[in-house]
């Protein structure tokens, strides 16, 4: 059976099975947290909490409170997990195999039940959705999932998105044209370690790699650090910026985006400009040229 999905075939199998406690595991900073967007859209009536178990410590999770009348205590969750509204929510446990003590991962388990799921003494909603996610083993970044905890729920593998995938998400999602021109024009940027050939791959998360690690290109580097602002020339202005002030180091040894000099750059159609406002100088092409009125082609 082939267990290898997707971001959005994880996606639709925990909407289409909400009961199965669905394990995702993948590369780093491939997007599983964002599967969470998807199912928010999707389910408008449910609240979200996402839970990043790296940072989660035992204290964090609720605590027992005395009930004088009844001569007992009671479990009080913590707020973060919204199971005190007694309403449905999407609860996504995130870097599972992460968490800062293996007593937070068993305080959790009960959560994972397929007969009376719930956390402490408190059930969970029975239209509640409950998955987690971590790296994969062949990472080498220490996730640590215990056979009980693979015993209750069903783990999938989602693969990293390739650069054409990546380009058609970041058309949705007013990723900067910029950005865009460069994945385009360096595919090999968000190639997986598991595919043949490439050790020497510059740009990638590789933990085989015999060359320097450090900073690599992912989806979520992309997407987050090279948002345009709400202003297009600041957006446009904000990425030449990082990359003469040496974002080459970021994106690998080397990268032929604007390597050396503003005469450099993507290739094909090229086009020196001038930001008016910024006085920024600079070279863009296909996309990424005339990024806002405050452009002109410069001499």
């Amino acid at each position: 059976m082939n267990n290898t999905v997707s971001l959005a075939e994880a996606a639709n199998l925990i909407l289409a099975t909400p009961t199965v406690r669905y394990l995702l595991e993948g590369e780093p900073g491939i997007g599983k947290s964002s599967i969470m967007s998807i199912l928010e859209k999707n389910l408008p009536g449910h609240h979200s909490a996402y839970i990043d178990m790296a940072s989660l410590d035992l204290g964090d999770t609720g605590l027992p409170v005395p009930v004088h009348t009844d001569g007992l205590t009671a479990y009080y969750p913590n707020g973060r997990f919204k199971l005190h509204l007694n309403e449905p929510v999407i609860l996504m446990l995130d870097e599972f195999g992460k968490a800062s003590s293996r007593a937070v991962q068993n305080m959790l388990h009960p959560l994972l039940e397929a007969r009376n799921p719930r956390f402490g003494d408190i059930p969970l909603h029975p239209e509640s959705i409950v998955f987690l996610s971590s790296n994969l083993a062949s990472d080498g970044v220490q996730d640590d999932i215990r056979a009980h905890t693979r015993n209750r729920v069903t783990s999938i593998v989602v693969t990293k998105p390739d650069a054409k995938q990546w380009i058609d998400w970041a058309g949705r999602n007013n990723i900067d044209p910029a950005v865009m021109a460069w994945v385009d024009r360096n595919p090999h940027c968000l190639a997986s370690y598991l595919d043949d050939g490439q050790s020497t791959n510059p740009y990638i998360f590789n933990p085989r790699a015999t060359h320097a690690k450090g900073a690599f290109v992912s989806p979520r580097s992309l997407s987050v650090y090279l948002q345009p602002a709400r202003d297009p020339c600041q957006g446009s202005v904000r990425v030449a910026t990082l990359v003469t002030a040496g974002i080459g180091d970021y994106f690998g040894p080397q990268p032929d985006w604007f390597s050396g000099s503003p005469a450099g750059g993507f290739g094909g159609d090229r086009r020196r400009t001038r930001c008016r406002r910024h006085g920024s100088l600079y070279q863009l092409s296909g996309p990424a040229a005339g990024l806002c009125g405050n452009y002109r082609q410069a001499g």
